[in-house]
């Protein structure tokens, strides 16, 4: 299922950036989710528990989400630099 997801989102960012004309100013910045316990899987659900939400939360606090983070203030200090 995932890698049919992974295909999907490639094609579906492929057509964005094909059909919008701005191929050069489409940046995609990637989130990740990993559990604080390696058992543990990701909900498919809306509806988390308590724990699990604390879980996502910490989350964003993961390497790979910060960087991601400095990508989002950084391309949004230059978005706002250029008004």
């Amino acid at each position: 299922m995932f890698k049919i997801q992974d295909y999907y989102q490639a094609d579906q960012v492929s057509y964005s950036m094909s059909s919008s004309g701005m191929k050069d100013k489409f940046e995609s910045i990637t989130f990740q989710y990993v559990p604080a316990n390696k058992d543990a899987n990701a909900s498919l659900s809306f509806h988390l528990t308590n724990s699990e939400k604390r879980d996502i939360a910490a989350a964003l606090n993961n390497s790979t989400n910060r960087v991601a983070f400095a990508k989002v203030i950084n391309l949004s200090t230059l978005q706002m630099s250029k008004k």
